[in-house]
């Protein structure tokens, strides 16, 4: 719902003059939250007892966080002000960025980052499940035919 009043209230004639400012404010964004996200991975790691989170997961997480719902509900709450336009142009160009461009670039960092292949031990135990399975199964035909359920 608060994407639609924010598309409602956006007037597209000021986005194309405030495509550099846009541009600056997405490059801030991810800047600061590039520092803040690998930083605390970094500080993760000298917590004694903490298991720290690899960097490929890090990078999903940093690259996966949609943002602008929570700056757009507080920007509808301030009511008018000078430039309001403006910045609401700002915020939904960053909604849209997010949700555009990273949203639908999620899945191919994914790939290239190889996370999208279970692990040995994942394939492993996976492939110790399709045997246990397998082998209930097998072990339940005599009862089935027996009971006129298989022939």
């Amino acid at each position: 719902m608060l994407f639609l009043i924010a598309g409602l209230n956006l007037k597209l004639t000021l986005l194309l003059p405030n495509l550099g400012l846009l541009a600056l404010t997405i490059g801030v964004m991810l800047g600061t939250y590039a520092i803040v996200s690998y930083g605390l991975l970094l500080l993760l790691r000298f917590i004694p007892l903490q298991k720290s989170i690899d960097l490929k997961y890090g990078t999903v997480l940093y690259w996966g966080r949609l943002r602008g719902a929570t700056t757009l509900a507080i920007l509808f709450s301030l009511g008018p002000f000078p430039q309001d336009d403006n910045f609401l142009t700002l915020v939904t160009g960053v909604v849209l960025f997010s949700a555009l461009v990273q949203g639908l670039t999620l899945e191919r960092l994914v790939h290239w980052l190889g996370l999208d292949q279970p692990t040995f031990i994942n394939r492993l135990l996976c492939m110790e499940a399709t045997l246990i399975a397998r082998q209930r199964a097998a072990a339940r035909i005599p009862e089935f035919q027996q009971g006129g359920l298989f022939s």
